[in-house]
This record gives structure tokens, C-alpha cells and sequence, in this order.
């Protein structure tokens, strides 16, 4: 994001990003049910604040503050959040062991205060961090690599430039240079490592430019 707010200072950029666990992790504080004590204070993570769904079984607590923490600054356990949601837990255990029976919503405290909103429908940190910064931020659905759009992107500014640019297997890597094209890469795997596509950044013009791994392109072909 520094890179682009450089090169292109007036500009909104649209990040895209593939299915992938590190790009949906959450940030320090955010909220996990399994991470919580059933008693307030002990040892145990500080959590963010949150509001109650709109969704929340008891109409009386809906988008109303939800404090993760005491007016002793102790963190809450889960049975005072769950009571502050207006859920009644008396009874129930704080989390199954060894794990939660499948598909079961209310086996304990844990699971019971995970499944709502606020828990289960949280931001990625990737995502904040790029929403912050007054970029946009969408992630592609599950699908084959082939068909990311990043890489039918990569093939079509290769194909175009192919008579500036050299791109040829080496056998172990890739590489760039002047000149035609000593095979042909029409068809995607006709010669072009991988590594090249993950781990480069391909510079074709002072108006045209690509970033690997995540995708922004700007085309100026005037």
C-alpha cells in the first residue's frame, strides 16, 4: 500500500486476494469464546469490546456496548458475557471436553457465545488494515488456481509484450530479460516457472504495472 500510494497518490485501489487461512486471521484482540475463562480475571487474552447482534435471542440486548472487560479492568469470563447477551447458562459447563459434540449450537458457554454475530462475523486484520488506508478489499471464492484471476491477468500482459520482453524456463527458476521470446506461452505452462508469478513484480511500462500475490493493475496503453 506504501509502494502504490506513491506511484499513484489520487488513486482507490481494489485489492483481491485468494482463498488462503493467512488472509483471514484476526488481529490480537479479536473476540474467541474458547480463549475465555467461565469466571471473570485469571489468565486470559484481552479481547475488543463489541455490540450485541441485531440477531441476539433477547430483543432487550440488541446493538446495545458490549464490554469485554470489568470496571476493574478484569477481563469478563463467559458466563458474564453470556448473561449480558440475556442468554441463562446456570448449569451449563464452561467448554466440552476433549471437544464440542457436531453440530450443536448450546453444548456449553464456549461454544453457545462463538456461534453469535459478533463472534463468528469478524473482519480479518488484512482486511482493516487495507479498509484503513481508504483501499478496497475482496476475497475470490473457492476455486482452481488456474482460474485466479491474477494469473489470466499475468498471461495476457505477457502475451502482449512479447516482443519486448524474454521469459524462459531455466529448469529450476525463471528469467527476464530483452529480446523475443525463445518459447512460445500461449498456452500457460508453455515454459513460465511459478516462482516468477508468486514471488515477482513485473515492471512493463511507466504506465502499466502488475503486483503479484495480491492484484492491482493499472493500464494506460495510450
Amino acid at each position: 500500500m506504501v509502494i502504490f500510494k506513491e506511484a499513484h497518490p489520487d488513486c482507490i485501489t481494489l485489492f483481491i486476494f485468494d482463498q488462503s487461512s493467512a488472509h483471514a486471521s484476526l488481529g490480537p484482540d479479536a473476540l474467541h469464546a474458547f480463549d475465555m475463562n467461565k469466571s471473570n480475571g485469571g489468565k486470559q487474552r484481552k479481547q475488543k469490546d463489541t455490540i450485541i447482534p441485531i440477531n441476539n435471542p433477547c430483543a432487550e440486548f440488541r446493538e446495545k456496548p458490549q464490554k469485554m472487560t470489568t470496571n476493574t479492568s478484569e477481563e469478563k469470563g463467559l458466563k458474564q458475557v453470556l448473561e449480558e447477551h440475556g442468554f441463562e447458562v446456570c448449569g451449563m459447563t464452561a467448554k466440552c471436553s476433549p471437544v464440542c459434540p457436531f453440530e450443536n449450537n448450546n453444548c456449553c458457554m464456549a461454544h453457545l457465545l462463538s456461534k453469535q454475530d459478533d463472534f463468528q462475523l469478524q473482519v480479518s486484520l488484512l482486511e482493516q488494515k487495507i479498509i484503513a488506508k481508504g483501499h478496497m478489499c475482496a476475497f475470490l471464492p473457492k476455486f482452481h488456481c488456474e482460474l485466479n484471476p491474477i494469473e489470466m491477468v499475468c498471461l495476457l500482459f505477457i502475451s502482449l509484450m512479447s516482443a519486448k520482453m524474454s521469459i524462459y524456463s531455466t529448469g529450476v527458476g525463471a528469467s527476464i530479460g530483452t529480446g523475443k521470446f525463445r518459447k512460445p506461452i500461449l498456452g500457460w505452462h508453455g515454459g513460465l516457472h511459478t516462482s516468477v508469478l508468486m514471488h515477482a513484480q513485473l515492471r512493463l511500462s511507466s504506465d502499466s504495472s502488475i503486483g503479484l500475490g495480491g492484484l492491482w493493475v493499472l493500464i494506460n496503453w495510450a
